[in-house]
């Protein structure tokens, strides 16, 4: 039987089936968040924390995908000739995230102080207290999990064939590399420094 060993394959044309392969997980992760979300409503007292975390959890997750980083972005111009409620769902997140979950933007969070005036005051120098006032949206409306579900599959089935094309064309170009060439990096474990002086810091690929 044989047996094969990965190698990284260090060559620029490598960078879009990486970024693609990084997309494909964190949605994958965004269908078993909403999972769960959609099963928290089937509950008769669902804990409403846990669903706030992980609404919270979905709408970062799919953001990710579209924002500047080390991977190449998906664009939401893919989404052109797809069911209306996909791209009016992929805008509201986008949106959730950047102006309420990532940054305190939008409406959907409120903070006001207010003055504690007595029926009996005749004067404002009776006043002694002044307190503050928060309202804010907590976790994805009801029917936003399901709708998030179904675009995150969309967006799978979209980077399946992407992949699948990416894959072909590099399985060309690795054959007119020399084996030598091939060989001389193998593959380690990805995603395993993770001490403090590496948190703040660019990573080199995909």
């Amino acid at each position: 039987m044989a047996h094969f060993r990965g190698y990284r394959f260090l060559n620029s044309k490598t960078k879009r089936l990486a970024s693609l392969a990084g997309a494909d997980f964190d949605l994958r992760t965004v269908v078993d968040f909403c999972k769960r979300l959609e099963s928290l409503l089937e509950i008769k007292n669902p804990d409403f924390v846990l669903y706030d975390a992980l609404s919270s959890a979905a709408v970062i997750r799919y953001g990710r995908c579209f924002k500047k980083g080390i991977r190449d972005r998906l664009f939401a111009e893919t989404l052109t000739n797809s069911p209306t409620q996909l791209l009016e769902t992929h805008e509201y997140i986008i949106a959730l995230r950047d102006k309420h979950i990532a940054h305190s933007v939008n409406p959907f969070e409120e903070n006001d102080v207010t003055v504690q005036i007595a029926d009996h005051f005749v004067s404002s120098r009776e006043i002694s207290s002044v307190n503050t006032a928060h309202g804010r949206a907590i976790g994805l409306s009801f029917e936003k999990p399901g709708q998030l579900h179904a675009l995150a599959d969309w967006w799978l089935a979209w980077l399946k064939t992407e992949m699948k094309k990416e894959r072909r064309a590099l399985v060309v170009l690795a054959r007119t590399i020399p084996l030598e060439e091939l060989k001389r990096n193998e593959q380690a474990v990805l995603g395993a420094d993770t001490s403090p002086r590496t948190v703040g810091k660019r990573r080199p690929r995909p």
